[in-house]
């Protein structure tokens, strides 16, 4: 339980290819599971968001030589490596994809502010902060009604 005026965000991996994520058919981006198995190893180094930064960035060359370069500033290639094929991450990953189906949300990053699935737009997530993580503040009193989803098309991202 947070102390009143507080927030809590937590980062979440919903990996885009199906050789990690079962929720995904397309494979060929090992890479991508790759990051996401890395993130998951050292989620626990606050230095780590730095990686997590690195890793979503359009400029990033996503490969195995460059994941790992920046991680082993971390953890050495040894722990990476043995964390990395572990039984845990693959539970924690299949976790963090199992919640984001139950949430709808298809798309990483994945974001859970106060324990609740939110989009990771930053005016949400700012207006967020500003009120202490309180969705039901009254800054959020002029904000249009949420459009309802179409039959047919619930929890699916438009």
């Amino acid at each position: 339980v947070l102390p009143p005026g507080r927030m809590a965000i937590e980062q979440r991996v919903f990996p885009l290819d199906g050789s990690c994520n079962t929720a995904v058919r397309a494979r060929g981006r090992a890479q991508v599971g790759l990051a996401a198995q890395v993130r998951v190893c050292l989620e626990e180094d606050p230095r780590a968001l730095d990686l997590a930064g690195w890793l979503h960035t359009d400029a990033a060359p996503l490969g195995t030589e460059s994941i790992y370069a920046v991680a082993e500033r971390l953890a050495s290639r040894e722990e990476l490596d043995a964390c990395v094929s572990s039984a845990e991450t693959a539970r924690k990953i299949g976790d963090d994809v199992e919640l984001a189906l139950e949430a709808g949300l298809q798309g990483t990053p994945f974001l859970l502010v106060n324990g609740r699935p939110t989009p990771a737009f930053v005016p949400l997530l700012y207006a967020l902060a500003l009120t202490g993580g309180e969705s039901d503040h009254p800054i959020f009193d002029g904000l249009p009604a949420p459009i309802a989803a179409q039959p047919g098309h619930e929890g699916h991202a438009h």
